[in-house]
């Protein structure tokens, strides 16, 4: 589930008439492919189950995943290279960028295709970020060269220069606010074809807050609102406190999992620790009876 109830889904196509979002339990798109629209309007998307949606500059390749079941949604077109790693590795946060680039983030590290300038700020970032591999979270293509390093502990951007240097820019002035000590969080994307839209969740580690920021085109912008507007109808607040009860048992019930695994564990230690002692005293005791104490 994700993270943030109600829950708020952006994802841009390939220029202000295509594109998808969500909020709480609705959804519009306009310009998308017919395989992806069935998608979202079925059962393999609910906005209450998918925490991001990622498209190609083109906006015909997706790939999505629906957290509680742990299923990925994915175009037919998308790279098969992209595909073998699911397969093998599963994935907690996968973008696509031009082509066949991607990147994906995985239970044994991570993998990616990129363009020349990614992989330089690769080779750059390695030396000074700790544990770099396990670190880095995930990765944001943007308009151009403009990309974003998710890590645990902050985020590394590259911008198109004519950007960099605005300091006015909406993009550049979020990121310079958000600077030290945020995280941005998977759910976030740039947009391919202007550096000027956006939407960005920022996290501090070991915070439970997300603060959310945004630029969007205005037919967006507009629909954008339409959704938190609708999401404020008691029909939709009624589902959202329902949801919102299903995860606090959720988290509970996990909670208790882990505490019980814990007692386990405490409890095998002890045992462990009992027999190691009475192995001791037993061997004490064994060679105790062996040894002949000579009398005087």
């Amino acid at each position: 589930m994700p993270a943030t109830i109600p829950n708020t889904l952006v994802a841009f196509g390939a220029n202000e008439d295509s594109f998808f979002l969500g909020h709480g339990r609705r959804r519009t798109f306009r310009g998308v492919t017919d395989e992806f629209a069935a998608q979202v309007q079925g059962d393999d998307l609910p906005i209450t189950q998918t925490e991001w949606i990622s498209f190609d500059p083109t906006g015909t390749k997706y790939i999505a995943k629906n957290d509680d079941r742990k299923q990925f949604c994915h175009s037919t077109d998308i790279s098969q290279d992209l595909i073998g790693h699911l397969k093998t590795n599963g994935g907690s946060f996968i973008t696509l960028g031009s082509g066949d680039n991607y990147f994906i983030k995985h239970n044994k590290g991570w993998n990616a295709r990129l363009p020349p300038k990614h992989s330089e700020n690769i080779a750059q970032l390695k030396p000074v970020v700790n544990n770099f591999d396990s670190a880095l979270r995930g990765l944001l293509f943007g308009h151009e060269q403009s990309h974003i390093f998710l890590f645990v502990g902050g985020f590394a951007s590259d911008l198109n220069e004519e950007t960099q240097n605005d300091a006015e820019h909406p993009l550049t002035k979020v990121l310079t606010e958000f600077d030290e000590g945020w995280c941005i969080e998977p759910g976030s994307t740039l947009c391919p074809y202007s550096d000027r839209y956006f939407f960005l969740k920022f996290k501090k580690p070991n915070d439970t807050v997300i603060q959310m920021r945004w630029s969007l085109p205005n037919s967006m912008s507009e629909d954008l609102a339409e959704l938190k507007q609708l999401a404020e109808s008691p029909e939709d607040q009624i589902f959202l406190t329902q949801l919102r009860m299903v995860d606090m048992q959720r988290q509970q019930t996990q909670a208790a999992l882990a505490m019980q695994q814990l007692r386990m564990q405490s409890q095998l230690n002890d045992m462990m620790c009992a027999s190691m002692v009475q192995g001791g005293n037993s061997m004490k005791l064994a060679t105790g009876g062996w040894v002949e104490v000579p009398r005087y």
